[in-house]
This record gives structure tokens, sequence and C-alpha cells, in this order.
């Protein structure tokens, strides 16, 4: 799957689906643990109604923010897919107003796990399953 690189940063974008709806720009950052969406695009896939607590973010670019959590269904990019996905809702405009451009989400560790291959000078990125007992690397 073809990503973009913001102008301003050199941080990836990538289109996302999230309980079967989007696709939606999100961002990839392999450094935080939560993913992360925007409070906007919660409220328009009903996840705002489905929250079940707060939490601090430790690190990252949200270190020492409060994001209210809730599950998504699915969160799905090309053909790699993750069900009941634990997720942060968090004001994303500073981030998107910084980088010059708009986002609706922030894939992070939770999702990407268990994929992610990213092939830079390609602007590539795909999401391979690695296999823990054997390390064998399956395509998706």
């Amino acid at each position: 799957m073809r990503f973009e690189l913001t102008e301003k940063t050199p941080i990836i974008i990538i289109k996302a689906r999230v309980n079967s709806k989007g696709p939606f720009k999100f961002l990839v950052d392999t450094g935080v643990s939560i993913t992360t969406i925007t409070k906007h695009t919660s409220e328009a896939l009903g996840l705002y109604e489905k929250t079940w607590g707060q939490r601090r973010a430790l690190s990252g670019s949200f270190a020492g923010a409060v994001m209210t959590l809730a599950k998504a269904e699915s969160i799905q990019v090309g053909d790699a897919k993750a069900e009941d996905v634990d997720v942060g809702l968090h004001d994303l405009k500073p981030l998107s107003n910084t980088m010059e451009t708009p986002v609706e989400g922030v894939i992070r560790y939770n999702f990407m796990k268990d994929y992610l291959v990213i092939n830079y000078p390609q602007q590539e990125v795909s999401f391979e399953r690695v296999s823990r007992n054997d390390s064998e690397v399956t395509n998706t």
C-alpha cells in the first residue's frame, strides 16, 4: 500500500477503515501504545457512546494527555484487520495543524504489533503477519 509523507514533517499517512467505515486518514506512530481516533470521527462512528474510562498517555507525542478510552469493533489497513481494538479518543487538531494536513487518527502499537514493514524509498507500507512461534513471515 502506498503511503503519503507529509511535506512539513516526515510522518507516514495511510488510509484505514474503522468499523467497516471510511477510509480515514491515519498517521503511523510506532512509539506509542494505543491507537487514537479524533473525537469528531469517534462521534460519527458511535464510539463516543461506548467509552469505558480514561488513560493518561505516558510517552510519545501525547505524553501527559488524558484520553477517553473506547473499543472499535475493527480497524483495517489494506488486508490487515484487527478486531476489538482499544482506542483513545483525542483532539488531533493541533497535530493536524502542525503537519498542515488533516488526520482522523493515529495507528499505533496495539494495531501494528503483529504487522508492519515500511519501505521509505518506495513510500510503501505493507502489513505482514509474523508468526511468533517460528518467525515465519506471512503477507497479508
